[in-house]
């Protein structure tokens, strides 16, 4: 069930977007907090782009490195992608706690960089379209307690802090093509 009203005003400016030099794929960065609403808004804008892949930044954090790990997304996935080569990356599987099985995401018209920090300074000069979803840290707390459990609060908060202090370094709304309200179905 789609929660957006409509995706057209973002799918118009994806349209119109640029690429960096050089680069066949238009990467989309989908910023925002933990349970802003980032993962549904990218399954739902995958689908309005023919499907197109989806690569989240949680398969790259852990509960113990919740930001620390761009060095990775940039050899694996960033680099190769902007060089017009296959990227190769290995998923964190949050419930083994290590590194699991490997995906290629090959050049295309459109992949989505989608979860906390796909903003970041780092991944700027690769991306071609940012679109940040902010939503009250209360709402975030509630949604992801919903989704991990009670017995998660401690992680979350431990979590959230290190999202405010990206959010404080980064700032990463300054730097998306469209802000989004993630206690809202409509889109500017």
């Amino acid at each position: 069930m789609a929660i957006w009203k409509t995706l057209k005003p973002i799918i118009d400016r994806i349209d119109r977007m640029k690429r960096p030099a050089g680069m066949t794929t238009g990467i989309i960065a989908i910023d925002g907090c933990g349970g802003s609403g980032k993962s549904t808004l990218a399954d739902e804008l995958s689908s309005a782009l023919d499907h197109c892949p989806i690569i989240h930044t949680d398969d790259f954090a852990s509960w113990d490195n919740p930001l620390n790990w761009q060095d990775r997304m940039l050899a694996q996935v960033l680099r190769p992608l902007s060089q017009n080569h296959r990227a190769r990356y290995q998923r964190y599987d949050w419930g083994q706690c290590a590194l699991a099985e490997w995906h290629d995401v090959a050049p295309q018209p459109v992949v989505i960089l989608e979860g906390v920090s796909a903003l970041r300074k780092a991944f700027r000069p690769y991306l071609s379209f940012g679109i940040f979803v902010s939503t009250p840290q209360k709402i975030r707390l509630e949604r992801g307690l919903a989704r991990d459990g009670e017995g998660m609060r401690d992680q979350w908060l431990s979590w959230m802090a290190a999202e405010d202090a990206y959010l404080a370094s980064d700032k990463p709304q300054n730097f998306a093509d469209i802000c989004l309200d993630g206690t809202k179905s409509d889109i500017p």
